[in-house]
C-alpha cells in the first residue's frame, strides 16, 4: 500500500521501483498495478476505498517525491481493522444518542 503527500492511496503489486540512468541513478518513478485504491481522510487520516481494479490491467507511474509511506498490505488484517472501526464508530454514535435522549427526558420530567 502506497500512501501519497494528496492522502490518496493506492494497493497493488510493484512493478518497477525505477531504472537507473546516467545522470540521477534511479529514475524518480515507480510503477504499480493497482489491485484498488481510496483514501484517507484529512482529519482523521482513516482510510477509505473507493476503487476497486481487479480484473483489470492497469499501470499507474507515481513519482518517488509523492509518496509518504509504502507498507505491506494484508487484506485479511485490513478488513479485520475497518471492522473493528465500523464497531466502535457504532458504539460511539450510539452512546452519544442514548446520552441526548436521557438529557431530553431528564428536561421533559
Amino acid at each position: 500500500m502506497l500512501s501519497m503527500d494528496d492522502r490518496k492511496i493506492y494497493i497493488g503489486y510493484i512493478l518497477t521501483l525505477g531504472k537507473p540512468n546516467e545522470t540521477k541513478g534511479f529514475s524518480e518513478e515507480i510503477k504499480i498495478n493497482p489491485i484498488m485504491s481510496g483514501y484517507r481522510d484529512k482529519d482523521t487520516l482513516k482510510v477509505t476505498k473507493t476503487t476497486s481494479y481487479k480484473g483489470n490491467s492497469i499501470v499507474l507511474v507515481l513519482k518517488h517525491a509523492n509518496i509518504i509511506s509504502a507498507t505491506i498490505f494484508d487484506e485479511k488484517q485490513f478488513e479485520y481493522f475497518m471492522a473493528e472501526q465500523k464497531k466502535e464508530e457504532k458504539d460511539a454514535s450510539g452512546n452519544l444518542l442514548n446520552r441526548v435522549a436521557k438529557k431530553l427526558s431528564n428536561m421533559n420530567n
